[in-house]
């Protein structure tokens, strides 16, 4: 067990303490960084002498390792750090863990870096987060994993007291130039150069003049180039060049506005197989290619009305990727708080706002309704929506009338999330059929979730986190449905189908494994169902509930649909009729 250093001897004084240690381990590297080294040395040899006096000698080795770094001694670090970074009595363990990751990197030990910058990670202590996930995506990147390398890079940026960002848009951009995605690597460049602390500009600038040039931008390389060599006035004003660009920007815009959208109605259609948080875990375990499947929403589009139901991370990404647009959105659901989403529903009031500028018909058409949980409700960023459009739901009310004779009828969940909310919908198809959907949202198990959506001919579950308590020994969470509270729910209902979603990948993807063992444990109870894992891509026809065969683009019946694994952990499923399955 680590020792609590406010509770040894000294008290509050032993506090204040690892406070100083730490703003000491701070400011040498910074003044390093200015060629400061003699300072850098001067603080360092000060902390380390406080830890010893302390009686604090592992940390005191976290110190001994920083003064090792500024020699290049990276052998000799990884020496003195690795028989102390999971000592009981080591304090700053998460700053002992990216020292050793920095050793280990330029050892190019790369697997080992990561796994020291994901244990820096998980020590709640350490208060530097940004630089370990910075770190991070460099073991990637020299590992030529790019994608992962991003996305750590978005993680640092991701935290409001990150210190260094340009240095991660600077290594965002490199990231993005050695994948060969030129526009995107000069956009991060750009932002490294915006940044006030970033103090290198002109390595930026060369990467921005190489990568205009591979784009066939010569003005702009050669700007670029000027600019690297400083001079920052180019020598030809640059107005006619930026009315083009912004001119393209409109084209753009206007053919996107003047696309038709689907010819798809009365559908469902699956937008994410994964929540908006990536875990260290799934990191490790080569999870980043989950940041392809990740994010929450849902569609649903009939009777005249598209229902877009928690859109998260990346979700318009895959809504237009499966073609739909933006013009089949009448209303969109958040059925709880979730901070991840926010950006994605400011991306799509803008998108939305875009459209109506680009395309007179759609200004004579109703805005866009938001509809939210009283939480969003109250901090929710649509601060250019007007106030008529946005709408709280209250699971009290008995149900709520939606245009297009769609009822909705919320009911409350349980769990650590406050206002959140499940739905049991009634759509009246083009057919004059009635079909009954239901969404659990994220909610702990409860008796009476069985008795809300009991007469559902579709459920849609939010899995949300599952155990090895509760696989094996049946524990239900209070927090999340979980294996034991998804096989409890469809024990207690009689739906046709059930699409399973929003797994965690922290433990591994298991999603075909767990629909699986669901049918297995089902069975034992002589009780068949059909049940499939949801990702991005699964669409399914609401009126005879075929679904959407991923290869041939077919609608076959659900129960001939096979579930194909992916071809790496948490990469997207396929949904294959027995045509494309055998041949």
């Amino acid at each position: 067990m680590r020792a609590d250093i406010s509770d040894s001897r000294g008290g509050e004084g032993k506090g204040r303490l690892l406070g100083e240690l730490k703003r000491l381990l701070k400011e040498a590297p910074v003044l390093a960084r200015r060629g400061e080294e003699t300072k850098a040395r001067k603080i360092l040899a000060r902390g380390k002498k406080l830890a010893l006096e302390a009686g604090l000698q592992e940390d005191a080795l976290v110190f001994q390792a920083s003064l090792l770094r500024l020699e290049n001694k990276f052998d000799e670090m990884v020496r003195v750090l690795v028989p102390v970074v999971e000592s009981p009595g080591l304090h700053l363990r998460g700053y002992a863990y990216v020292r050793l990751g920095f050793a280990q990197d330029e050892l190019k030990q790369y697997d080992a870096a990561i796994i020291s910058y994901s244990r820096a990670l998980d020590d709640p202590l350490y208060d530097t987060p940004g630089k370990a996930w910075n770190n991070m995506g460099n073991a990637y990147a020299e590992k030529g994993e790019f994608d992962k390398a991003i996305l750590c890079y978005s993680k640092a940026l991701d935290l409001p007291n990150y210190e260094t960002p340009g240095k991660a848009w600077y290594n965002m951009g490199l990231a993005y130039f050695n994948k060969g995605s030129f526009e995107e690597a000069i956009e991060c460049l750009r932002k490294a150069i915006d940044s006030p602390e970033y103090d290198t500009p002109k390595d930026a600038w060369e990467k921005i003049n190489a990568a205009s040039a591979k784009l066939g931008l010569t003005q702009a390389a050669e700007e670029a180039a000027a600019m690297a060599e400083g001079e920052r006035i180019p020598k030809a004003d640059p107005l006619n060049r930026i009315m083009d660009i912004m001119g393209d920007d409109r084209n753009k815009l206007a053919e996107y506005a003047a696309k038709p959208g689907t010819h798809y109605s009365d559908v469902l259609v699956i937008l994410a197989g994964w929540p908006s948080v990536t875990s260290t875990e799934s990191l490790l375990d080569g999870g980043l290619s989950q940041r392809l499947t990740q994010g929450g929403a849902c569609f649903i589009k009939t009777s005249g009305q598209g229902i877009l139901i928690d859109p998260g991370f990346d979700s318009l990404r895959y809504f237009s990727e499966m073609g739909f647009h933006i013009r089949e959105v009448t209303q969109v659901i958040s059925s709880h708080r979730q901070r991840p989403s926010y950006q994605e529903l400011e991306n799509l009031a803008y998108l939305a706002d875009q459209w109506r500028n680009y395309d007179t018909a759609a200004k004579e058409r109703i805005p866009i309704q938001f509809y939210f949980d009283l939480s969003t409700y109250k901090d929710h960023p649509l601060e250019d929506v007007a106030d008529e459009n946005i709408h709280p739901l209250e699971p009290g009310q008995p149900r709520y009338s939606l245009p297009g004779d769609i009822e909705l009828k919320p009911f409350e969940t349980k769990g650590s999330l406050k206002s959140s909310f499940g739905f049991w919908l009634e759509a009246r198809l083009d057919n004059g059929q009635k079909r009954y959907i239901g969404y659990t949202s994220d909610t702990g198990f409860f008796p009476e979730l069985c008795t809300k959506l009991a007469d559902c001919d579709v459920i849609i579950a939010n899995l949300s986190d599952s155990s090895v308590d509760d696989i094996r020994d049946n524990k239900l969470s209070e927090d999340h449905l979980g294996y034991t509270g998804l096989l409890k729910l469809v024990q207690g209902t009689n739906a046709k189908l059930y699409i399973v979603s929003d797994f965690r990948g922290g433990a591994g993807d298991a999603r075909i494994e767990l629909v699986q063992k669901l049918a297995y444990d089902l069975k034992k109870d002589k009780r068949k169902a059909e049940i499939i894992p949801g990702d991005v891509g699964c669409l399914l026809d609401l009126r005879d509930l075929k679904m959407l065969c991923s290869s041939c683009g077919e609608f076959t019946s659900h129960k001939r649909i096979a579930v194909s694994k992916p071809d790496a952990a948490f990469g997207r499923l396929r949904y294959l009729c027995k045509k494309c399955l055998l041949g």
